[in-house]
């Protein structure tokens, strides 16, 4: 059985970078779109810079594949992250253009939609997520959770997001045994700063999970 990883989405900072990265996590997100955890790019070279072993994923929502690029070729992104309604053709150019594996998010009953359906399989890896700006809802969070797990049994690389804490951490990753939890607000004590105590407790009740 595979291990289950971490992804620390919306870092901001060089300092919470590295103590991201020394807790153990193996993905960390830098988000290129607006929003309270938006960075700009010379603040994406400065975490690239932080933690060059850490896979570092560039997030973007709805940008072209030459923009996408650009700021890639910048930071040195080793994933890319469309968090949009990106369809299957761009999602095939960013990945030409920028050479690095892409991910795609798909949100709860989207994967009936042909075109998200396209799009998804066109990814190197799927995030299954939530829709932002509201609060979650538990019965799109177990819809969410059984896609998810399905896109797991059919063979695909999976990410789980959703709102995660260190309190469903655990379950999520024995539910769904994702490639990766992917977690931003339920570790922070402020959008786009991270408290590593959550941070630790996160991937400690994952740790469980792998044990």
């Amino acid at each position: 059985m595979s291990c289950v990883h971490v992804k620390i989405c919306g870092v901001t900072t060089p300092d919470d970078a590295r103590l991201c990265h020394g807790a153990g996590v193996r993905y960390l997100g830098v988000i290129l779109a607006p929003g309270p955890r938006c960075v700009p790019p010379d603040t994406v070279k400065l975490l690239r810079d932080a933690v060059p072993e850490v896979r570092l994923v560039g997030v973007f929502v709805d940008a072209s594949p030459q923009a996408i690029g650009r700021a890639a070729d910048h930071a040195g992104f080793d994933l890319v992250q469309l968090h949009g309604r990106e369809d299957a053709a761009t999602v095939r150019a960013v990945r030409e253009r920028c050479g690095v594996p892409v991910i795609k998010v798909v949100r709860p009953g989207e994967s009936a939609d042909p075109a998200v359906a396209e799009a998804a399989a066109a990814a190197d890896l799927v995030l299954f997520d939530l829709p932002k700006g509201r609060p979650a809802d538990m019965e799109q969070r177990a819809l969410l959770w059984e896609e998810a797990a399905a896109a797991v049994r059919a063979g695909r690389l999976v990410l789980l997001g959703g709102g995660l804490t260190p309190a469903d951490a655990a379950e999520a990753a024995r539910t769904v045994r994702p490639h990766a939890l992917d977690v931003a607000s339920g570790v922070e004590f402020a959008p786009g700063r991270k408290d590593l105590a959550a941070v630790r407790a996160f991937l400690e009740e994952v740790a469980r999970v792998n044990f």
